[in-house]
């Protein structure tokens, strides 16, 4: 599963930067969000230990998502599947997806209490604009073009 990532928390909490990207993606993007929010020095270092703590937290919770899939295709495969173990480890499974949003949420809540309030007013306005253009960016996605930044 894909996880649902709040616009910008997708940007800070990128697991593998790549310089190779195009302008919008991964560290370039960082960069210019970080330019366009005019954080201080301490801000930047605060920003960057929630990231790093949330991206480690971030590993285990998808190793434990990925293990559960995998239990789940064992499940699957039997020839006489066992309801209540599929029902366990779909559960447990959603757990963890429950367990990497609210991760999330956490990560982006400690990131805005390190803003000002100018700042906030920013990130939420970034944070729309990456939301958006992911949603138009998906295949098959039929959406009514708009700018974000506008709203």
């Amino acid at each position: 599963m894909k996880p649902i990532v709040l616009a910008l928390t997708l940007i800070l909490i990128a697991a593998v930067p790549l310089s190779s990207q195009p302008e919008g993606h991964g560290k370039n993007a960082l960069r210019k969000a970080m330019n366009e929010l005019n954080l201080t020095d301490e801000q930047k270092d605060a920003l960057g230990d929630i990231r790093t703590a949330t991206k480690k937290e971030m590993i285990d919770i998808r190793a434990g998502i990925q293990k559960k899939r995998i239990e789940l295709k064992e499940v699957t495969r039997d020839d006489q599947p066992n309801r209540a173990m599929f029902e366990r480890i779909s559960r447990e499974l959603a757990d963890l997806q429950v367990q990497q949003k609210l991760l999330l949420f956490d990560s982006q809540q400690k990131m805005l209490q390190q803003l000002d309030a100018d700042q906030q007013g920013v990130f939420k306005k970034l944070q729309k604009y990456r939301k958006s253009a992911m949603r138009n960016s998906r295949p098959g996605h039929r959406g009514r073009p708009h700018d974000a930044m506008d709203r």
